[in-house]
């Protein structure tokens, strides 16, 4: 719901709320990439399955550059960015990027079904591998929360639904696509596990609406845009219904069969992206000029 008091002014010299527009479409679906890659890989590695770990290096070393770089739009740009780990976030995610890459492409080499190496070094790769998994898996929200600017995206939430959402994406993607490889305890190991986090990503939801209510006028705006504005039809459709419970009712009902966990995952990866997508279109900066007027009782 608009606040007649402050409405949206765009890029006029009004009061009001104006829409982040830097962050779009491009950075979305590097998120959306990063984490599916990092928590792929990071669930393979944990069950030795070659084909995730593989799948998901390519996904972590493709895909999520190829955004980010269609986002910074010149390579120079992307160099900068790179060579100030005090100042950008896409400079701290890309170490976790690299330990991840090196630690995963040595794992990898050294996997049984390719060279069947033992040695302290290869356990050590796969430690690296791991750490930068972990680091890429929650960056992403630690990024955002550090936009102070915008209320919807500083909720304590955000880094926690970043590596619940890629634990969720690593389960369903490892059990559609690497079915035949895994024995019956795994392929419950991982049902069992995206159920959990799928509840667990409707709470970290909740629980950012419920901040950004509470935080400032700009946040409740935000919320507002997403459960009853026009975003409210995508958030409640695709996020809550497609994304969260199809995934989960499926999981639950016949998660032992392996089409259903193919349709599962399906749901599951396109609420996911819509949930990327609607965090960075919602985000909405402060009416400008309105905490100095309230404080000085002149507004």
């Amino acid at each position: 719901m608009t606040d007649a008091k402050d409405p949206v002014v765009g890029d006029s010299f009004k009061m009001g709320f104006r829409f982040q527009n830097y962050w779009g479409t491009s950075i979305a679906t590097a998120f959306f990439f990063a984490e599916i890659g990092a928590g792929l890989f990071l669930l393979s590695l944990y069950l030795g399955n070659l084909l995730g770990m593989v799948l998901g290096l390519l996904v972590e070393g493709l895909l999520k550059p190829y955004f980010h770089l269609a986002h910074m739009g010149s390579p120079k740009r992307v160099l900068r960015a790179l060579s100030r780990p005090d100042r950008a976030w896409i400079s701290r995610g890309s170490l976790g990027f690299g330990l991840m890459m090196a630690g995963g492409v040595v794992s990898v080499g050294a996997h049984p079904a390719v060279l069947n190496l033992s040695h302290p070094i290869v356990m050590g790769a796969a430690v690296v591998g791991a750490v930068g998994a972990l680091i890429v898996m929650v960056y992403q929200g630690l990024a955002m929360m550090d936009s102070r600017a915008i209320a919807l995206w500083t909720s304590p939430f955000l880094p926690i639904i970043s590596f619940c959402y890629s634990i969720t994406s690593g389960c369903l993607v490892l059990l559609a696509l690497g079915w035949a490889g895994l024995d019956a305890p795994h392929r419950e190991l991982l049902r069992d596990a995206a159920m959990i986090t799928l509840i667990l990503d409707a709470v970290m939801i909740g629980g950012i609406i419920l901040t950004a209510r509470n935080r400032s006028p700009g946040g409740a705006f935000s919320a507002d845009l997403l459960v009853s504005g026009p975003y409210a039809r995508l958030f409640h459709g695709l996020v809550l219904v497609v994304g969260l419970l199809v995934p989960l009712i499926l999981l639950a009902a016949a998660g032992h069969w392996h089409f259903v966990t193919v349709l599962a995952a399906l749901a599951m990866l396109v609420g996911f992206y819509t949930f990327r997508w609607l965090m960075l279109r919602a985000g909405v900066y402060e009416p400008v000029g309105r905490g100095l007027l309230e404080s000085l009782n002149l507004g």
